[in-house]
């Protein structure tokens, strides 16, 4: 008995197999349909669809057959998928390849084989539908053909039996997912809404009711179609609740609504407001008296001090003034937030706010042994639109940053130079240090509030780590932009950009076509 070789690509042809998922399946009457057939058709008593494996060739279906598979070994149609092509045995006793074969030898006592591959990926073949005869019999041209139109229904019912195991799958991850995000949506403390096309409202993680109120709310707060990838925040309340709403367009034309109950947070929040105002102001009251008893102890109204005393009123007056600078950053900090601080815009001088900036931090420079100049000379036609005390509480905090960061000895440098952003006419005013610069891991905080490189930095220079996050605020009230560019070891460059004011004539001649 000869054994058949392994054809070339039997990997690719085992996996592709495999893909299938079809190997020791249940009986299918699909298959067993077409075996009955063919075995009434070429009058033959065994017809099977027989699947080629690593060891054993398997039958999915065994009309006239009772083993559902046999080794590979004694197999016929490994010898067809070895050739690679339809195999006719007309009487295997007469065939030295089968004669002493098992099966040819003992029951079935197969004498007549014919076996049509089957390619159901349409390359590799799987196996065979193969007609068996314990009589030796001729196999005609005709025969073949009829053979082959019954194999590629074979392979056709194959290839629907990968879709079901397909789509199978594809139901068990969607079900799976769905119980997922459905657990998902259940855990949420959010409330979800879809907003569709026609302006329908529902709740996707629940059957509660929608409001017409509130539904009425998205409907107008959708984004236009030429504005279609906005994301709208409103607050909605109803009753007592308070909902923090963000309104997100998908990208079949629906929008997604996410509304959280913000209650809880705006109630600690204006607590945390009023207890903050209230402490502050009550600090202030008798801070304002220590400040003013201490200045009086200086300038000698209790009598003349010894030297030592007058050291420690000295020390302690300064740190009065830190004290009741932290108080106005953070009475400024929440005005802020509250949006409750007042600007009182009005046009003035580039040239005069930054000679007074200068002028105004100068001491403060001195005391760090840090050289305060101004970089090139200052457009003094040049007017801006700002509030000029909150413009020098910008430049303050920017300034004395850049001194409590440069080395004795050191240079803090001022410039403005004209510059253009997204079409429109400006001035940038750059303060500019050369100290050991911002780490880049701490850069992207550096506006938030309470911000400070480290602990060592906070005990070096002082500060509450407002400073910034007001200065940015302050900025962007006044219609200015704020960034900065720092390179550890080398030193920081803040750039504040303020809209060029333009007298109307200008703007409308501008205007004019």
């Amino acid at each position: 008995m000869r054994t058949a070789a392994r054809p070339g690509g039997e990997l690719h042809r085992l996996n592709a197999l495999y893909e299938f998922q079809i190997l020791d399946t249940p009986s299918d009457p699909g298959f067993d349909r077409l075996t009955a057939l063919a075995s009434d058709l070429f009058d033959v008593p065994i017809a099977l669809i027989s699947l080629v494996d690593e060891h054993r060739q398997w039958f999915k279906s065994h009309h006239g057959l009772g083993p559902r598979e046999t080794s590979r070994d004694i197999s016929f149609c490994a010898h067809a998928v070895a050739n690679d092509r339809t195999l006719v045995v007309e009487d295997a006793l007469q065939d030295h390849r089968f004669c002493d074969n098992p099966l040819v030898t003992a029951p079935p006592h197969i004498r007549f084989y014919a076996g049509q591959l089957l390619r159901p990926d349409g390359r590799h073949a799987l196996g065979t539908l193969c007609l068996l005869d314990p009589r030796p019999r001729t196999f005609s041209a005709d025969d073949q053909r009829r053979l082959s139109l019954l194999a590629s229904q074979a392979e056709e019912l194959l290839r629907e039996h990968q879709l079901r195991v397909q789509l199978f799958e594809q139901k068990r991850v969607l079900a799976s997912t769905s119980q997922r995000l459905a657990a998902l949506l259940r855990a949420i403390p959010d409330a979800l809404y879809v907003v569709d096309a026609s302006g329908g409202v529902a709740r996707l993680d629940g059957d509660l009711p929608v409001s017409e109120a509130f539904a009425d709310a998205l409907r107008k707060q959708r984004a236009p179609s030429d504005r279609a990838s906005d994301v709208r925040t409103f607050s909605w309340q109803e009753a007592d609740v308070i909902f923090e709403v963000r309104l997100l367009p998908t990208q079949d034309g629906e929008h997604l609504a996410i509304a959280r109950d913000v209650t809880e947070r705006r109630q600690v929040e204006r607590m945390k407001a009023e207890f903050v105002s209230t402490v502050s102001h009550e600090l202030r009251t008798p801070l304002t008296a220590i400040r003013g008893a201490l200045g009086m102890l200086a300038q000698g109204m209790a009598g003349a001090l010894p030297g030592d005393a007058r050291s420690l009123v000295t020390v302690a007056d300064r740190n009065g003034e830190r004290l009741a600078r932290l108080i106005d950053d953070i009475l400024d900090m929440e005005k802020l937030e509250a949006g409750q601080l007042v600007m009182q815009p009005r046009r003035v001088s580039l040239f005069e706010l930054v000679q007074q900036a200068i002028a105004d931090n100068a001491p403060f420079a001195e005391s760090f042994s840090v050289e305060l100049a101004l970089a090139g000379p200052l457009p003094e036609a040049e007017r801006i639109s700002v509030d000029p005390e909150r413009f020098a509480q910008v430049m303050a905090n920017l300034i004395s940053n850049a001194i409590k960061h440069s080395p004795a000895g050191g240079e803090v440098t001022v410039a403005v130079t004209p510059d253009v952003r997204a079409g429109r006419e400006g001035l940038e005013v750059s303060v500019v240090d050369r100290g050991q610069g911002i780490p880049l891991a701490f850069q992207p905080r550096v506006f938030e509030r309470f911000a400070q490189a480290d602990g060592s930095d906070r005990r070096r220079t002082g500060g509450t780590g407002l400073g910034l996050a007001i200065t940015r605020r302050l900025v962007e009230l006044m219609e200015g932009e704020i960034d900065f560019v720092s390179v550890p070891g080398e030193g920081t460059r803040f750039r504040v950009w303020w809209p060029r004011w333009q007298p109307p004539f200008e703007s409308i001649k501008e205007e004019t076509p």
